[in-house]
């Protein structure tokens, strides 16, 4: 069977992978042919601690020990991993992929969390930038100010969702 190409007689990723795998025990096999990766998941996990304990024990001798920038190369990239694996098995399953879901279920999952840290925040005190961070505008003005807040971190999102309105990924 030749690269990247399936059998004709199969029809779709999951047939493919549940055949090579039952010709051998190939865990990676095994892994492709369920509906979500665990494990990936737990690396990406691990890999958002790693980020997290890198920025808290930044002043102490143990920062070595939690490798920061690498961990968010790793961490980007697995979720990128994800979502896509996630949009070829809605691919597979349907056929097809529906922009508007795919859109609504990625709102649904990162806004409500967002809204709540971005209100305790809030109550906290005022922020430099925060109007810009709801607006999920963060990235630009922490790049054009050099002025840093609470929520910061939140570039990521703003990053993700300038891709997304962009059209970068589609």
């Amino acid at each position: 069977m030749a690269f990247g190409r399936l059998p004709p007689e199969q029809t779709s990723i999951r047939e493919a992978t549940a055949s090579l795998t039952a010709a051998g025990s190939n865990p990676l096999l095994a892994n492709l042919s369920q509906r979500e990766i665990p494990s990936l998941y737990g690396l990406r996990g691990a890999a958002a601690l790693a980020v997290v304990f890198y920025h808290y024990l930044q002043d102490w001798k143990f920062t070595a020990l939690f490798p920061g920038p690498y961990a968010v190369t790793l961490f980007f990239e697995l979720s990128g991993l994800l979502i896509t694996w996630l949009l070829l098995q809605e691919i597979d399953r349907t056929g097809g992929l529906d922009r508007r879901q795919f859109y609504l279920r990625r709102a649904l999952r990162l806004f409500p969390v967002f809204y709540v840290v971005w209100g305790l925040c809030r109550l906290a005190g005022p922020f430099a930038g925060s109007w810009a961070t709801f607006f999920y505008m963060g990235d630009y003005y922490h790049a054009f100010t050099q002025r840093y807040n609470i929520l910061t971190v939140a570039w990521s999102l703003a990053w993700k969702r300038s891709s997304i309105c962009s059209g970068r990924f589609f």
